[in-house]
C-alpha cells in the first residue's frame, strides 16, 4: 500500500491485511504440508492442466519462476525443479 492509498486509518488496515495475508499463506503451507509426494504431483499437474486450458500457463512465466528461485536452490534441486518446468510445458 503506498502514501496515497492509505486513507484515515490505513496504517492498521494496512497491518490487518498482512496478518491476513500471513494467515491465508499459513493456512495454504499447512494444506499441502501433510500431502505425500504422490498428492503434490496430482495436484501440481491437475492446475497445470487447468492453467493450460484457460491460457495462464506459460512457459516463459515458468522459464522466469525457475531463474528466480534456482539461486536459493542446490544443484540437485534444481535439477528437479527444471524438470517439473519441463514436464509442465508439455
Amino acid at each position: 500500500m503506498n502514501f496515497w492509498e492509505r486513507g484515515d486509518n490505513g496504517y492498521e488496515a494496512s497491518n490487518k491485511q498482512n496478518t491476513d495475508a500471513q494467515t491465508n499463506w499459513q493456512d495454504r503451507i499447512n494444506e499441502y504440508a501433510g500431502k505425500s509426494q504422490d498428492e503434490l504431483m496430482h495436484e501440481l499437474l491437475s492446475t497445470a492442466t487447468r492453467m493450460r486450458g484457460d491460457g495462464s500457463l506459460k512457459s516463459a512465466d515458468l522459464d522466469a519462476f525457475y531463474s528466480r528461485v534456482s539461486g536459493f536452490l542446490n544443484e540437485e534441486q534444481k535439477a528437479r525443479m527444471r524438470a517439473l518446468i519441463d514436464m509442465l510445458k508439455r
